[in-house]
């Protein structure tokens, strides 16, 4: 993420294009009183954010408007921020920079060429992760090339998410050419598809709620690992220095025969109401013989207690619970109406997970007399601090009532949220499997078009291997022309010699080879040099005589103590240019005894 590759005008023709087609177009619209904001994120060292910023009061200045612009450039590398707002820059760092740039934006400075204050005065550079946290609002640019290529594919729709929440209506998005919006696709108009400009359309503001839960989420499996470890084992042994553990087990049993001998009647709650264990004669108020009830108080509590007890939980939440009494009447069914006290009580109110403790005192079993009030011994004054007490925890009943009432429409929005977003990832995975028919059909087409031209090759291979026959035959036809033609020469006992216009050796008969020691590397070689030597002439000057004038010559002499006779011919070959006279010679040596 923090490789920081960048520089002036990278992808020039991406430039110009986001120049043509949406700075010119925001340098003349209207609204000349609201500023421009664009935003930059992971701006690295600053070269990206200037040239948008040159780019952009070049189309003002163009279009002739006073309007102002801010850019908000944005990174996660604090180093790479301090360079960019110094804005100080070698002269090889500029070299991609247009005609004027130069001079009209930087000013030579001894340790090099620094940004004008007109134009940095226009850009707030300003570390911010894009993962994390939240969008610039009311934008009319956002400049992310290049980014999204280190992201999977949760994160690029998480950023995407907040551009688009962040983007005003209409505004632009610029990525970098081999990114692309993913499912969002359906939220922006394409207007350059090589360079991912894209066009905000959709005038809702989606927002990824996601982010805003994931920036909490470590506190929150923190805070949840440690209500697993105080609320999940009620009977959990402590642990102990003790090398042997059928001590430890021993002190647990000695532990637990001292509660039930000891403890009051009572059970232990924490604060979000999760019944951790109960001592004494509150068993009677406790059931658990549905195995996969959970073990809340709403789940397992006697229903005639739930409302002290839940009044005693809000207290100790808010961290404000001190030990109170309350009366109440529980039905055991059968007509039987048990007449309690209850005590309430807080154990722990600092720690994470709070403890209270629900003291059961009994004062005998009384039969149901439909609900009639009983004389109170204790007089008005009683019955007027019970009348308050009631009236108090109905209030705080109430409050707690009325925060689970907002805890449930949040809740119901949040359903609303994620089943809308299961709809929509319904219709893009629809979406994706016609594409993928699409291509099936497309790899299907190019299956077919390979088969073809598998076809068409097999048959030029064919057609080819044809025409090595036939060079094959031709040239076993030459062999067998040759081979005849020297046997007639041999026959004949006439050598031939032929020599090109240079004078050079093209080709010798065997009589020739044998007569004047002629070899195969001798080809190609001039007449002067490894040609036949005869008494009776000069063969390389009548040759070239021959091919001079163009006239055959005839000679007789003797040569090697026997009459032998010479005739050269001009052979005239075509050529391009038309006929070449003499450019290639025959030299015919009559070797026999008789010169006739």
């Amino acid at each position: 993420l923090l490789i920081g590759v960048t520089k002036f005008y990278r992808d020039g023709d991406a430039m110009t294009a986001l120049r043509t087609k949406v700075l010119d177009v925001l340098a003349r619209g209207g609204q000349e009183g609201r500023p421009l904001r664009i935003w930059v994120p992971a701006c690295a060292s600053g070269e990206e954010a200037y040239t948008i910023a040159m780019e952009l009061s070049e189309a003002l200045a163009a279009a002739g408007s006073p309007r102002k612009f801010r850019i908000i450039a944005t990174d996660v590398h604090r180093r790479s921020l301090e360079i960019a707002s110094a804005g100080v820059y070698q002269e090889e760092a500029l070299t991609e920079l247009p005609d004027g740039m130069r001079t009209r934006y930087f000013e030579k400075q001894s340790q090099g060429y620094q940004v004008t204050p007109t134009l940095r005065q226009k850009i707030i550079f300003s570390a911010h992760d894009v993962l994390s946290d939240p969008p610039f609002m009311d934008l009319d640019l956002i400049s992310c090339r290049n980014l999204f290529i280190y992201f999977r594919e949760a994160p690029q729709a998480r950023v995407i998410s907040m551009f688009l929440f962040g983007l005003r209506r209409h505004g632009y998005l610029m990525l970098g050419p081999s990114e692309s919006l993913g499912k969002y696709e359906n939220d922006f108009s394409v207007l350059d598809g090589r360079w991912r400009l894209y066009r905000k359309t959709a005038d809702n503001r989606l927002f990824d709620r996601s982010l805003l839960a994931s920036r909490f989420r470590g506190k929150v499996a923190r805070a949840d690992s440690d209500g697993e470890v105080a609320e999940a084992r009620r009977d959990a042994p402590p642990k102990s220095d003790l090398p042997d553990p059928r001590s430890r087990d021993v002190l647990m049993r000695s532990y637990d025969s001292l509660l039930k001998r000891y403890a009051p009647s009572s059970i232990l709650i924490t604060g979000e109401g999760i019944v951790l264990s109960w001592f004494g004669m509150a068993s009677a108020f406790i059931d658990t013989m549905n195995n996969l009830a959970e073990w809340t108080v709403e789940e397992i509590v006697h229903p005639d207690l739930h409302f002290i007890i839940n009044v005693g939980m809000e207290k100790l939440r808010r961290g404000r619970l001190e030990g109170y009494d309350r009366e109440a009447r529980v039905d055991l069914g059968g007509g039987h109406i048990q007449r309690c006290t209850i005590r309430i009580e807080a154990l722990d109110q600092k720690s994470r997970v709070k403890l209270m403790l629900v003291t059961i005192k009994l004062e005998g079993e009384r039969k149901d007399d439909g609900g009639a009030p009983r004389p109170d011994p204790a007089g008005t004054d009683a019955e007027m601090t019970a009348a308050l007490s009631q009236k108090e925890d109905m209030a705080n009943m109430a409050r707690r009532i009325h925060e689970l009432e907002h805890d449930l429409r949040l809740t119901e929005v949040t359903l609303q949220y994620v089943t809308e977003s299961l709809e929509a990832s319904g219709a893009e995975l629809q979406a994706s499997n016609a594409d993928l028919q699409a291509s099936n059909e497309e790899l299907q087409a190019s299956n077919e078009e390979l088969q073809s031209s598998n076809e068409e090759l097999h048959a030029v291979n064919e057609e080819l291997v044809t025409v090595s026959a036939e060079h094959e035959r031709t040239i076993a036809l030459l062999s067998e022309l040759n081979a005849s033609t020297e046997l007639v020469l041999n026959a004949l006992n006439v050598g031939v010699m032929f020599l090109d216009a240079s004078g050079a050796i093209r080709r010798f008969s065997q009589l020739v080879a044998d007569e004047f020691q002629l070899e195969e590397h001798d080809v190609n070689r001039s007449i002067r040099v490894v040609g036949p030597r005869l008494d009776f002439a000069d063969l390389p000057g009548v040759a070239a005589e021959v091919m001079a004038s163009g006239k055959a010559q005839v000679l007789t002499g003797m040569h090697g103590g026997r009459p032998s006779r010479l005739r050269v011919i001009p052979v005239t070959q075509g050529g391009d240019q038309g006929p070449e006279p003499s450019a290639l010679i025959t030299i015919e040596l009559d070797l026999s005894d008789d010169p006739h």
